[in-house]
């Protein structure tokens, strides 16, 4: 392994570990539970840039991701202002380079589950 790519793995460890203990500071799991449903039990919109994030989209490759699938407010800026609110809830983290990343360890609190729920609820397309 390359010193670059030990140095880009040791930053996404970092950033999974940082994002982790944001979520975990609650107190408890239904706290963070709690904000999993307030953030995307019912914005689709929120479920479809996360999972953008997921799949290592940018965020014009998002803008168009919720355009084709007809949501609202799909240009970059929303996008945009829209990971940055993910990423103060701590569902994101922003990278040295100005990249996305979305936090590690979530799914053990049905974030997953949550998302699916409510894509399919808007007869929403998930991300492939």
């Amino acid at each position: 392994m390359t010193d670059e790519h030990l140095q880009a793995r040791v930053q996404r460890i970092e950033a999974d570990v940082h994002a982790l203990y944001r979520m975990t500071s609650m107190r408890d799991g239904k706290e963070i539970r709690a904000r999993i449903a307030a953030t995307f039990g019912e914005d689709a919109r929120a479920c479809i840039i996360l999972r953008g994030v997921q799949r290592g989209l940018n965020g014009p490759e998002i803008a168009a991701a919720l355009a084709d699938r007809g949501l609202p407010q799909a240009s970059k800026q929303r996008v945009s202002d829209t990971l940055k609110a993910l990423d103060e809830a701590g569902f994101v983290t922003k990278t040295e380079k100005g990249h996305y990343t979305a936090a590690g360890g979530l799914q053990g609190f049905g974030l997953d589950r949550t998302i699916n729920t409510t894509l399919k609820k808007n007869d929403v397309d998930d991300i492939p």
